[in-house]
């Protein structure tokens, strides 16, 4: 079995533009997407794999993020 990491927002620029990335790549809405970026860190996606969790940080880094990948605990 894979590893399984979560994906955490540790610091951003701009607000509006995060919680769109965050929108984006979680089914989260824009409730809490805002509570994400309000109060970092915090986790976006919790168990995911690797490979899904690199094209995540790249999404958020992209829109102004800075992001860590941790391993996850209780999967």
């Amino acid at each position: 079995m894979s590893k399984k990491v979560d994906v955490v927002l540790t610091a951003l620029q701009d607000r509006v533009r995060i919680m769109q990335a965050i929108m984006s790549v979680s089914s989260m809405g824009l409730k809490e997407s805002k509570i994400i970026a309000d109060n970092p860190p915090a986790v976006v996606v919790h168990c995911t794999s690797e490979k899904m969790a690199l094209t995540t940080k790249k999404i958020l880094e992209d829109a102004g993020s800075t992001v860590e990948i941790r391993e996850a605990e209780n999967c």
